[in-house]
């Protein structure tokens, strides 16, 4: 009851609502929407770039996983084929698009490189078709264009190729095409370790 008499009261000397606080409020809403709107494409590719970081660092461990488990593979005739270790290979020296993709790799011959002719593709990974825009930017501390990594049981050890003498891991650059100063980087050291900055 005497909730109902302090609303009327309330309701009875309420001034309401004048156009100016309408046409002020309507007005931050529409600023705040275009605000929001406006940056979308830009969150759109910073997305995109996170993403496909995010990528190939879980591929790394994927490969890294099967050899530690040691993962046998199966052809389509189910004849067991045996792989001795499993990589990522990127190969940035080629004009035909090589920087929006890279291999995940069944080592059939044990030499801790990635050979098209012997050994397996269990992958290849586009980066650009499922978000679009981004590109391996670059690959360093290795003295080619094109890089090994390669895990092999039992621990399992780490192998890169083409690594520069007395570096300890490799930095792989990914970027937008759109935007040269956006980039998101993955180490992976001899140790084993994987990160992403």
């Amino acid at each position: 009851m005497f909730i109902k008499v302090l609303l009327k009261k309330y309701l009875k000397n309420s001034p309401g609502i004048t156009l100016v606080e309408v046409i002020v409020t309507v007005s931050v809403i529409t600023i705040f929407s275009g605000i929001i709107i406006s940056d979308f494409p830009k969150a759109k590719r910073q997305f995109a770039l996170s993403a496909a970081t995010h990528k190939l660092a879980q591929d790394l461990r994927r490969a890294q996983d099967m050899s530690l488990s040691g993962t046998q593979l199966t052809d389509y005739g189910e004849e067991l084929l045996l792989a001795r270790g499993f990589g990522v290979y990127i190969n940035l020296n080629s004009a035909s698009g090589d920087n929006k993709r890279y291999i995940i790799y069944g080592d059939k011959n044990n030499d801790q490189e990635y050979d098209p002719l012997i050994d397996y593709n269990l992958d290849i990974v586009n980066i650009d078709s499922e978000l679009g825009g981004v590109i391996i930017k670059g690959i360093y501390n290795v003295s080619a264009d094109s890089v090994s990594i390669n895990f092999y049981p039992p621990n399992p050890k780490t192998s890169i190729s083409s690594l520069e003498p007395g570096a300890s891991r490799i930095k792989i650059v990914l970027g937008l095409e759109s935007n040269s100063t956006v980039a998101r980087e993955v180490y992976v050291y001899t140790s084993g370790l994987i990160e992403t900055k």
